[in-house]
């Protein structure tokens, strides 16, 4: 049934049945609890009325021509029309039709100034191929966020921060969608926070995207299309009909219109955070939609409340406290910082910066060598408690005033401090300025995790009352990590699950030469390298419109500070930078030579007046007279094989190698290896063809410093398991249980997230690192990459195609020895 949507125009003063999340009224803040506080609350479900008129939702009347092919599609209003027997709105593309333009149906909200944003759509995807159906906030080709489904094949749902020219293979991924997606109804839920994009299918949070999140305001669409490309795989034969039940959406918008009778200012900043509190310390129960059960709450505020932060994860070793970033909303830059043990890449991030006049001091609070939380006020230094074995109690407290995690019944009498009472684990802040654990209902969030064999294990978890539990199985061998607190957060999180968030502020303005960020390191850089000197890497990137055709990106590296300058080809309406436009006045060249033991600088100046200087920096590198050069590796047999499908591949012992002699051991000159688990034998460093299915590489090696600052060592994806050992105890010593990263691969996680540390290294000096590498069977991908401060590649894998590249920083030994001693032979190993 189709009838024409002429009464789709504008609203947000009205009352209306929400979709999912229920609300306060329009005369405060809307607070969702998943994503923080909003301005402006949208939405309408259908299946209570279809017919009403539905303000703020517009249908969207223009064509966009891409030529012949693709064809040119043409989205009309006659396509918007609703079902009455499912009581949905319908979004058709018209079957047959084989020349351009191609008719096809798009909704959108009637405002523009949608500054992140948490939307709910209940839908069910239509099953003639030949369509893409999106879900998308939209500010221009480099400012998107997509969710979307190609009919032709519905067991998927694509989830990508748009790029128009590939920067990161980090900005998509693919993730399974309902089996019944096209029969049924779900909800499909995307939130635009800073710094990043969440996406949730029927409540559960199924992927998250840092890289190429969107910092400009734009508007939400709803669409289905065609144009005969090979993604969308149409035109349809016949109708193909995108069925929307109701639409729930919390916007935070930079002007508001005057019917709302609001002042945004009086709304918080949102987060990046998934998990927030609800101000006063009051839980309002959610509600279900039409379709589906929801798992989110809301309640009104007309107060600042507490501003998530970020749940991202940092090495418990780490002593760094840093200061909390704010990013004007006026900028076209995004922040995030690069987490330390489980993140991501180096030139992507995946702990956005909050936002926040309620955090402008410690974000973070990670403790010291003495068990104490660092930078805590006198007198509020309460050390976390924790278990220390199995027993019968179920749910555990926080004391407020002590601090310390205990045990409901007897154990409460017996060890509770001096608070009049306990704190419940979903209550927000009270007295001391900490916020305790957050369980969102119905979800599976770890908290408090131990380590068994050297493997995080799931030891805590929520339950559907918001109340922390154990799991369903502890491991015996479980060593319990302590619990941390996040300061001005709703969030704590173990000492496996702690980052901090470098300070830092972007301005987009600058001369002929590139625009200047301004960093401040999170602690004093060290003097020698060390492991102790970890850190997060924040990058900032800064996107504008210029004369040229094509788009740019320029990386710059300062210490811990990266900003990534993107210029893209300006269109009819954009702002033109003046930096893009101007003459470029200098131009940096980078070489390495010599073995000098500092960083010089060469300056060429022009012989024509006006023309472009070049700086030459010159990096210093290792002395390779004593036939150093390389990395040295062993090939081993796997003896653990078939161990890999229990999660974190437990039974797998590295240790188990070091007196063992290799199948055969040489040098390479990068860390690669992948199979496609066919049983195709492939050449490994050079030997082979040989099965690769249960190859174990071990690799050793020293990263010379050219450079004074942070060089990042990263995994971005790993089956089945590696370890990376860094500092004196990949010499010796090296055990499962100290590895600094630890990346495995399991059929229970969805999508690897990259594992990142930072070291700062002074010129001159070398860091030891080793690497081991053990496929379980099957398939099999090894991949590490290392980055310099300034952001150029040290040691890179080519991905699936067994091959890489390492500068000459990398060596297998100094040949002073002073500097370092050589690894043991292979067999020989302590």
């Amino acid at each position: 049934m189709k009838q024409a949507a002429t009464n789709l125009l504008a609203l947000a003063s009205t009352a209306y049945a929400a979709a999912s999340s229920p609300a306060g009224t329009k005369s405060g803040c809307y607070w969702n609890t998943d994503a923080g506080q909003f301005n402006t609350r949208f939405g309408h479900d259908f299946s209570i009325d279809l017919y009403g008129t539905v303000e703020n939702l517009i249908p969207s009347t223009y064509t966009v021509n891409q030529g012949v092919n693709p064809l040119a599609r043409r989205f009309d209003i006659a396509n918007i029309g609703f079902d009455g027997v499912e009581k949905a709105l319908t979004l058709t593309v018209p079957g047959g039709q084989s020349n351009g333009p191609i008719s096809v149906a798009q909704l959108a909200t009637s405002y523009s100034d949608i500054l992140y944003g948490s939307v709910r759509t209940v839908a069910k995807i239509s099953n003639v191929p030949g369509t893409t159906h999106g879900f998308i906030f939209y500010a221009n080709d480099t400012q998107e966020v997509d969710f979307a489904f190609l009919t032709s094949d519905t067991s998927k749902a694509w989830l990508t921060n748009e790029q128009v020219t590939y920067t990161s293979p980090y900005s998509t991924y693919s993730v399974a969608a309902p089996g019944d997606a096209s029969s049924a109804y779900h909800e499909y839920r995307l939130d635009w926070l800073p710094g990043v994009s969440k996406f949730y299918i029927d409540g559960v949070l199924v992927q998250t995207i840092t890289d190429n999140a969107p910092s400009t305001p734009g508007s939400w669409i709803w669409n289905n299309w065609s144009n005969g490309n090979a993604w969308a795989q149409g035109p349809p034969l016949s109708d193909s009909v995108l069925k929307i039940r109701s639409i729930d959406g919390y916007f935070n918008r930079t002007t508001v219109a005057d019917n709302i009778n609001l002042n945004p200012s009086s709304c918080p900043a949102v987060s990046s955070s998934s998990s927030s509190v609800a101000p006063s310390s009051t839980v309002v129960s959610s509600s279900s939609s039409s379709a589906v059960s929801s798992t989110s709450s809301s309640v009104k505020s007309s107060s600042s409340s507490v501003v998530s932060s970020s749940s991202s994860v940092a090495p418990s070793s780490s002593s760094i406290v840093s200061s909390s970033s704010t990013v004007s909303s006026s900028s076209v830059a995004t922040t995030s910082s690069a987490t330390l043990s489980s993140s991501s890449s180096s030139s992507s991030s995946v702990a956005p910066a909050t936002s926040s006049s309620a955090a402008a001091v410690t974000n973070f609070y990670i403790k010291d060598a003495n068990n104490k939380l660092v930078n805590v006020p006198s007198g509020q230094d309460g050390v976390a408690n924790y278990v220390t074995s199995q027993n019968s109690a179920t749910s555990f407290y926080i004391d407020s005033k002590t601090g310390y995690l205990y045990e409901t019944g007897a154990p409460y009498a017996a060890n509770r401090g001096t608070s009049a009472k306990p704190e419940i684990t979903y209550f927000s802040t009270i007295g001391l300025g900490y916020s305790y654990i957050t369980c969102s209902q119905n979800t599976a969030q770890t908290w408090l995790e131990c380590k068994a064999n050297g493997v995080a294990q799931q030891a805590m978890t929520c339950g559907n009352d918001g109340l922390l539990y154990f799991a369903p199985t502890i491991p015996s061998t479980c060593v319990w990590v302590p619990l941390y607190y996040v300061s001005s957060t709703s969030a704590s999180v173990s000492a496996s699950s702690v980052a901090s968030t470098t300070s830092s502020s972007s301005s987009s303005s600058s001369s002929s030469v590139a625009p200047t960020t301004s960093s401040t390191s999170p602690s004093v850089a060290p003097t020698t390298s060390s492991v102790a000197a970890q850190a997060t890497v924040s990058f900032t990137t800064i996107t504008t419109a210029w004369t040229g055709t094509f788009t740019t990106t320029t990386t710059a590296v300062s210490g811990l500070a990266a900003t990534v300058y993107v210029q893209t080809p300006a269109k009819k309406g954009d702002v033109i930078s003046t930096s893009s436009t101007a003459k470029a006045s200098y131009t940096t060249v980078t070489t390495h030579s010599g073995t000098a033991g500092s960083v010089g600088y060469i300056t060429a100046t022009p012989k024509v007046a006006g023309a472009t200087t070049t700086v030459t920096v010159v990096y210093p590198t290792p002395v390779t007279t004593c036939g150093n050069q390389g990395i040295n590796f062993a090939a081993y047999t796997n003896k653990y094989s078939g161990g890999q499908a229990t999660y974190g591949y437990p039974s797998f012992s590295p240790e188990a190698y070091k007196k063992v002699s290799p199948w055969f051991s040489d040098d390479t000159t990068y860390i690669a290896e992948s199979n496609d688990g066919s049983g195709t034998k492939i050449n490994v460093y050079g030997y082979g063809p040989l099965d690769a299915s249960t190859l174990v590489l071990d690799h050793t090696f020293y990263l010379f410093a050219s450079q004074t600052g942070y060089y990042s060592l990263n995994v971005p994806y790993t089956d089945d398991i590696q370890f990376v050992w860094v500092g004196s105890k990949a010499v010796t010593g090296w055990t499962r249980a100290n590895a600094d990263i630890t990346q495995f691969w399991s059929s229970q996680i969805a999508t690897q997230t990259p594992q990142t540390l930072a070291y700062y290294l002074t010129v001159g000096t070398y860091l030891p690192i080793r690497t081991l590498f053990a496929n379980g069977g099957g398939q099999g991908d090894l991949r590490f990459n290392i980055y310099a401060p300034d952001g150029t590649s040290v040691l890179s894998s080519n991905a699936g195609q067994n091959s890489g590249v390492s500068s000459v920083d990398i060596v297998e030994f100094p040949c002073n020895s002073a500097l370092g001693a050589q690894f043991p032979a292979w067999g020989k190993e302590t």
